[in-house]
């Protein structure tokens, strides 16, 4: 066990004897022998225990037994308690989950501030297999069928070569002494069943499953990181970064094969699940107007690409700003600078799309700031009449994420002065009668 544990760390360079290690530690056999493997090759790591508080009096006793095992071989020990169930509860996510996260997020931080080179975690072969069947009957892709790796970042698993019956073996012959987790044998986890159900049967068709599976799960893993590259190669061509999000090119897209493969890559991301994928599929050889929500973030089908922009928080078409007369700035919704101009010999008139130029004495205040609504209409400079707001997005080939953003600059009845960055009313423009500039800059 030794040797083959050495071994295994060489070779995938999972830690250095001189390494700066903790260890977490639960009390179990996986973990408590980890810990005893690393204790015969002359490594003594710190311990880092989580206490989830799910198992009452069981908890405590894991708990006491780290404690112990910590005051005997004289290492360094960190304890962390969790309110896990309240977590789950906030999170609406399942104590498994909640556990994860709460461990994980724990370990980060231990790693950042303690400066440890390596967290230590006792994954072994089996739970390699048992996550495997797990994500296979959750209908994962590569990405859930992958193996582990013996590193990510700061996490190694030095036991992954091991099977659960050797470790048990090692444990037996030392003569070690560990907790059992009761709830290993209950059977309404998913887990448990395919560890006391699934595995058996394999186990009678070929005695070399585990090896078989893992080694299928590790070139899953390879082929994945290929996959990955691929895909960033398409990605590259497919997707423009904008400033208020990304659009993904509908005829590029399509000429994919699978593409739905890749979309699904791309916006698992930003918080869209698998049945808004398929359903976005079917709206790609459309032309517009469908709209999905992620977590945080929106797509919108338009003519020619998908759009993904950051849902905005604390706006809605009904927000108001006022401006009045003596105001000189705004910083919210929209960064904008006001200034007052007397017209003389030296006024040059200055041109730009953050920039209005307008006939103060034409102008009622207070002026205002919202968001364009339906139905909104407005003299365009440079146009005879009226035009609707959304006619003229659609002549101008707003994106959705351009039409969401875009803020109006209005008088104290209603009209409006300037699509703000975009076009100016001609009924406030300046003429050569005008003696007083009001000048509106976007910043």
């Amino acid at each position: 066990m030794l040797d083959k544990f050495n071994s295994y760390v060489k070779t995938h360079r999972i830690f250095h004897e001189t390494d700066k290690m903790v260890l977490a530690i639960s009390g179990g056999l996986d973990s408590v022998c980890l810990l005893h493997i690393l204790l015969e090759t002359g490594i003594k790591p710190a311990l880092a225990h989580c206490n989830f508080q799910l198992r009452e009096a069981d908890s405590m006793a894991d708990e006491l037994l780290v404690r112990d095992l910590a005051g005997k071989y004289q290492l360094e020990l960190f304890v962390r308690s969790f309110e896990t169930a309240e977590y789950a509860q906030n999170n609406k996510c399942s104590i498994q989950m909640a556990a994860r996260e709460l461990r994980y997020d724990w370990f980060a931080q231990l790693q950042a501030e303690h400066n440890f080179q390596k967290i230590l975690l006792a994954h072994h072969r089996d739970d390699q297999v048992e996550t495997f069947f797990i994500n296979l009957l959750r209908g994962s892709g590569i990405s859930g069928l992958k193996a582990m790796r013996p590193t990510n970042g700061f996490l190694g698993r030095p036991l992954l070569f091991a099977g659960r019956a050797q470790i048990l073996a090692f444990a037996l012959e030392r003569k070690l002494t560990w907790r059992e987790d009761k709830s290993n044998n209950e059977h309404k986890y998913l887990r448990n069943h395919i560890r006391h159900t699934l595995l058996p049967a394999l186990n009678q068709i070929d005695e070399q499953y585990l090896d078989k599976i893992a080694a299928s799960s590790a070139m899953l893993g390879e082929e994945e990181t290929l996959f990955r590259f691929l895909l960033e190669q398409q990605l590259e061509k497919l997707v423009t970064t904008t400033d208020n999000g990304k659009l993904i090119d509908k005829k590029m897209l399509q000429k994919l094969p699978d593409f739905q493969v890749l979309l699904h890559r791309l916006l698992k991301d930003y918080g869209f699940n698998a049945a808004q994928v398929d359903e976005i599929k079917l709206c790609i050889d459309r032309p517009s107007g469908k709209h999905f929500l992620g977590d945080g973030y929106e797509l919108f089908v338009g003519r020619e690409y998908l759009e993904l922009i950051k849902k905005a928080e604390g706006l809605n078409e009904l927000s108001e700003w006022q401006i009045g007369e003596q105001a000189n700035r705004l910083d919210f919704p929209v960064k904008l600078k006001f200034q007052s101009v007397l017209v003389d010999e030296n006024f040059v008139l200055e041109k730009s799309r953050k920039l209005a130029i307008l006939d103060f004495d034409r102008l009622k205040f207070p002026l205002k700031i919202r968001k364009w609504r339906q139905g909104d209409r407005f003299f365009p400079l440079g146009m005879t009449g009226t035009k609707l707001l959304s006619d003229f997005f659609t002549d101008e080939k707003f994106t959705e994420s351009q039409k969401r953003n875009t803020f109006l600059l209005l008088d104290a009845d209603n009209q409006i002065i300037w699509l703000i960055g975009y076009r100016l009313d001609n009924r406030f423009k300046i003429s050569n009668n005008t003696q007083h500039v009001y000048r509106v800059e976007m910043l």
